[in-house]
């Protein structure tokens, strides 16, 4: 430990967490808080000199625990820049003010618990009436970084066909993909090199890449749950949604129902394991997949299977609304003239008005 290589015989009273060092004193007066602060500082600092390492007064900060009404603020310094003096430090989670009243602590996890309530008074505003025996299951529901299971995935760099053979003798793998083309996307199956099931599926024009994807995942994950396998592998060649997916403080709708299903299939005892693959890597479960998707997107037309638009679909139909209104303000209006006159073209004006 760092703190311990530089401070030991020298202080007793530290801290230390992965790469953040806490140095308490405790002195009396002022002064000799100060002297003893530069002091240790100052070993800091030669410390990383002669290790090659700089560190950074600007990120350093310091507090003076104290209750009483007046005092003097010690000045300390790291290699000739003072140190800033904050009235409160954010530590492992919990806010210490320098009074160590809390009350700043309180106020911050209040803050918190308002913005929780205000989002399920949002997703639930229109069903308050539910009793109270359903709450509980109702609130349970809900997408929480506490209810999220432990997932993780794997990169396959490189595949060679003794890789394959391993992924084959331990259960069937599912390969999925999406498609830019009218957001069309197909998986598809494979158990001993051979294809057993495939699926394609519509989504609707507005949908991103990313949904095409991760609804995509989210479906090969629903039928290793509806499956009898013990162990599943899924290949998807978007790192995107599995970054997403195995991030617990992500809340997007279809990765809250992929982690819904791989907290169903643990609880049966069985097993998912998810991989990144390269595009066009001459897998034949993967370009199989490819060669589903764009079939759909070419020949395909049922229905959409999903329909939910994304913020930015949202963001682009309000911008045309307005600049409609605009043009219509600027076409029938008798005032903004000037304004006219300077921008003529409504598009150009919004791109440069919008920088400003």
């Amino acid at each position: 430990m760092m703190c311990g290589d530089i401070m030991q015989g020298y202080l007793r009273d530290r801290e230390a967490f992965a790469d953040d060092v806490i140095l308490m004193i405790f002195r009396q007066p002022a002064s000799s808080i100060e002297e003893e602060t530069n002091r240790a500082l100052a070993r800091v600092n030669c410390w990383g000199v002669r290790n090659k390492l700089r560190f950074a007064p600007s990120k350093t900060n310091s507090m003076v625990l104290n209750k009483n009404l007046k005092y003097d603020d010690p000045v300390v310094q790291m290699n000739s820049e003072q140190i800033s003096l904050v009235g409160e430090i954010r530590l492992l989670g919990l806010t210490i003010d320098r009074k160590l009243t809390f009350i700043p602590h309180v106020a911050k996890a209040c803050k918190k618990a308002t913005n929780i309530y205000k989002g399920l008074a949002r997703a639930g505003r229109v069903t308050w009436s539910l009793g109270l025996e359903a709450r509980p299951e109702y609130f349970g529901d809900l997408p929480n970084s506490v209810h999220v299971p432990e997932i993780g995935y794997e990169s396959v760099e490189d595949i060679d066909s003794q890789t394959m053979d391993r992924f084959a003798g331990v259960g069937p793998q599912i390969y999925t993909d999406g498609t830019r083309m009218e957001g069309k996307v197909g998986v598809t199956e494979w158990r001993d090199r051979e294809e057993t099931w495939y699926s394609t599926l519509r989504l609707d024009p507005f949908c991103t890449v990313f949904q095409a994807d991760m609804g995509m995942l989210q479906r090969a994950i629903r039928r290793a749950k509806k499956g009898k396998d013990g162990l599943v592998n899924i290949f998807s060649n978007s790192r995107s949604s599995l970054e997403v997916l195995t991030d617990p403080g992500t809340y997007h709708p279809l990765v809250h129902k992929a982690r819904c299903d791989i907290s169903a299939i643990v609880a049966k005892g069985k097993a998912v394991r998810l991989f990144w693959v390269r595009v066009h890597v001459e897998i034949a479960g993967n370009e199989r997949a490819d060669e589903l998707a764009r079939q759909a997107a070419l020949t395909k037309k049922t229905a959409t299977h999903y329909d939910r638009f994304p913020l930015s679909h949202a963001k682009k139909v309000i911008r045309a609304a307005s600049l409609e209104e605009w043009l219509q303000q600027y076409n029938e209006g008798s005032t903004g003239k000037i304004t006219e006159c300077l921008f003529p073209r409504v598009e150009q004006a919004y791109r440069i008005l919008g920088k400003i």
